[in-house]
């Protein structure tokens, strides 16, 4: 997980560091689209060259047999995600009939300075068919602080609840309980 938050982080997009072009709308200080010539697009408010407000980016790759794609949609202060949003990364394999996912990683919560921050749901999609969320999907729900997991939450493997209490910096630490598939249960107190 400490992976996916790191290329989280380095996604998000800076506009001055990219060439494009806004190719409707006010992209300085209104609501404009800004395309870039490598697959990314942005849509939403601006502000001094920035995005501000809501918007929504996206970027995909064509690759030969597949799209790799990400996605934000939610809320911008200076270029950075902030405020709430969902982020979606995965690969879409090109099949005649069925697009499928062969994985997709999805945030949906708060945001601070383009991290999580605050509560939020984290699903990691094996399988998943024109993007539904699968119901066995694992997942994690609950306070994130600067892209870690921590404070209180919840962590499933796919619909068994297997830890529910306390996480510092992505581990499980302090007091909280353990469920196994077998149906026993520890309550413990855990350290980092």
């Amino acid at each position: 997980m400490k992976k996916l938050l790191l290329l989280v982080l380095l996604s998000t997009f800076s506009v001055t560091a990219q060439t494009g072009k806004c190719t409707s709308g006010d992209c300085e200080n209104g609501y404009g689209t800004y395309d870039w010539n490598n697959g990314k697009t942005y849509t939403g408010n601006w502000q001094n060259g920035k995005p501000n407000g809501m918007g929504n980016f996206t970027h995909i790759v064509k690759n030969p047999k597949s799209y790799d794609f990400e996605s934000y949609e939610g809320n911008w202060k200076d270029n950075q995600y902030d405020g709430f949003g969902t982020y979606k990364k995965g690969k879409l394999f090109n099949k005649t009939s069925d697009k499928s996912y062969n994985r997709i990683e999805i945030y949906e919560g708060n945001w601070s300075n383009g991290r999580y921050n605050g509560f939020g749901i984290y699903t990691i999609q094996e399988g998943s068919k024109n993007n539904e969320i699968l119901s066995d999907a694992p997942k994690y729900e609950g306070n994130w602080v600067n892209g870690y997991r921590d404070g209180k939450g919840k962590s499933y493997s796919g619909t068994h609840l297997w830890y529910d209490g306390d996480f510092k910096e992505d581990e499980r630490s302090g007091t909280g309980t353990l469920y196994d598939s077998n149906g026993d249960v520890t309550k413990g107190k855990w350290n980092k």
